[in-house]
């Protein structure tokens, strides 16, 4: 009998595609952030604990990986459960123009099977932390060195283009996105002041997205901008500045339309699950208020 292509991949990897022994979900963490920094319960959708399987980490070549020279990613990692390669092999590509090194990606989850994920890398020590298991479509492009992704559980991503540049994009649990969605963490060119004849742009930058957000279809989210959980942004809007709380944007650029609101799943009823989360949402925002 003969067998497939991805068969065959696997049979030739065996036990040499995963390097070192298997870790916890808690370690996993450490080595994804800070040693001994605290669990971020936003990028989990109920404050639930990690998942409780073990980690592996195989090296960024085993999967779809386009890249240039004879070592063309030198320490570079990918981590997932335990015997999850092929499912995330068949929705995870690379791109890699020149030679890269440091880089660390770690899915916690494994994606809906329909997913396609892309990161172009033009840098070192690139990291993308995705806890979600639903579906996510986008196109990641990581320039220049020290780049950060992370996107909490439960976070669907119907088509989104992310440009990072010395920037760290953060994307709690919970997040809802329909197709289209531009997230610009970078100028991608320089700005010059005149009087110094300095660049006066390259510098950090960020953009987070609190828990439950949710962008609309073609939305487009600036660098250094926070929007905060709960929040609604319409279809084609420019957000340019922070989104408060529980409430929905729109225009360009955007401004607040409607305060004290949230979102659903569903049109017409709200689950019982969204119904604890959105009832917490309305006494904290009675509390603020009084």
């Amino acid at each position: 009998m003969k067998q497939s292509a991805r068969g065959l991949i696997e049979a030739a990897l065996g036990g040499r595609k995963a390097s070192g022994e298997p870790i916890s979900a808690h370690r996993l963490f450490e080595h994804a952030f800070q040693e001994g920094t605290a669990p971020d319960r936003s990028l989990l959708l109920w404050g639930e604990d990690f998942p409780d399987c073990q980690y592996e980490r195989i090296e960024l070549e085993h999967f779809h990986f386009s890249a240039k020279g004879k070592q063309p990613a030198t320490n570079c990692w990918l981590w997932c459960p335990v015997g999850s390669w092929s499912a995330i092999r068949a929705v995870v590509k690379f791109a890699a123009p020149k030679p890269i090194k440091d880089c660390n990606f770690y899915f916690f989850r494994v994606p809906a099977p329909t997913s396609k994920i892309r990161f172009t890398l033009r840098g070192d020590n690139q990291t993308a932390v995705l806890f979600s298991e639903r579906i996510m479509r986008f196109n990641a492009t990581m320039v220049d060195a020290g780049n950060t992704l992370t996107i909490g559980e439960n976070t669907y991503i119907g088509g989104g283009e992310l440009s990072l540049g010395r920037t760290t994009v953060t994307i709690a649990a919970g997040g809802l996105w329909s197709d289209g969605v531009l997230l610009q963490g970078t100028d991608s060119h320089g700005i010059v002041d005149l009087d110094t004849m300095r660049i006066i742009n390259n510098v950090p930058k960020h953009i987070t997205l609190k828990r439950r957000v949710w962008l609309g279809r073609g939305a487009s989210v600036m660098k250094n901008v926070t929007i905060e959980e709960g929040a609604i942004v319409g279809a084609a809007a420019l957000v340019v500045k922070d989104v408060p709380k529980a409430c929905a944007v729109a225009g360009i650029p955007a401004k607040v339309i409607k305060e004290r609101v949230t979102w659903t799943q569903r049109r017409s009823v709200i689950m019982d699950d969204e119904k604890q989360y959105i009832l917490r949402l309305r006494n904290e925002m009675k509390s603020s208020a009084e």
